[in-house]
């Protein structure tokens, strides 16, 4: 996020989200509906947890919205994913 501020390319909103509230935010999701829902969640779990090594203790996120005339925000987004 600071990296962003820098850029002067700003989203129209940008959040950080901690721990704590990552994890708040996941047990809120609503159940899947069908068994094939719930494999991918869990495929999903799994590929984070256990392929990419992220620690389900420290994961953060952040949300980016960009609203706007397309072209102008597609550029904002190209430059922004280019710091992530």
């Amino acid at each position: 996020m600071h990296a962003v501020s820098k850029t002067k390319c700003y989203p129209t909103s940008c959040r950080l989200v901690d721990n704590s509230q990552f994890k708040f935010g996941s047990t809120l999701k609503p159940a899947p509906h069908s068994s094939w829902e719930a494999f991918v969640e869990r495929a999903k779990k799994f590929f984070v947890l256990n392929i990419k090594g992220y620690d389900a203790d420290k994961l953060t996120a952040c949300t980016l919205l960009f609203e706007g005339a397309k072209e102008e925000m597609e550029g904002k987004h190209k430059v922004i994913m280019a710091l992530a």
